[in-house]
């Protein structure tokens, strides 16, 4: 069947730009909820099958992992990095499969270019920083302040 895309994020503006960009749905989180009350937002419209974290850190895989269903995926994929306490019966009990994963191949490349091309994909905003201002751009990020991506170029 169709794969329902769900966005949970903290900032509407990037709620916003998902749902252009083609997302079924999108789900305001907040920084002051507790994890599960994040994820109770996320599962009172159907069950989760598979989380991708782009973000990377404790709170957003914790709060991933709560979404799951028995048998669901989660792949992290951000690397804000930290310590994550996991509760172990969750993983267990739950069944859930967790695994990293970064920037893809050469053969993925292509095969992605060929999609995008026949697809009509548009692309995400991407917000250049010189190589002097990556201090600010990872400043921005963590603040959750860059709508789209951060990239760094060489003058």
């Amino acid at each position: 069947g169709k794969v329902h895309v769900m966005v949970a994020e903290i900032d509407q503006k990037k709620i916003d730009l998902a749902l252009s960009n083609g997302a079924d749905e999108g789900i305001l989180w907040s920084r002051d909820n507790t994890n599960e009350e994040n994820a109770e937002l996320v599962k009172k419209d159907g069950e989760v099958h598979a989380v991708l974290d782009f973000i990377g850190g404790p709170k957003t895989m914790l709060t991933g992992g709560l979404c799951l269903v028995r048998n669901g995926k989660m792949v992290v994929i951000g690397l804000q990095g930290g310590i994550v306490e996991l509760p172990l019966p969750l993983l267990v009990l739950k069944e859930i499969s967790l695994m990293g994963n970064i920037v893809f191949g050469l053969h993925q490349m292509h095969e992605l270019m060929e999609f995008v091309s026949k697809n009509n994909i548009t692309y995400p905003n991407i917000n250049y920083f010189k190589l002097d201002e990556a201090n600010e751009a990872l400043d921005l990020l963590e603040k959750g302040q860059i709508i789209g991506r951060a990239v760094l170029k060489q003058e």
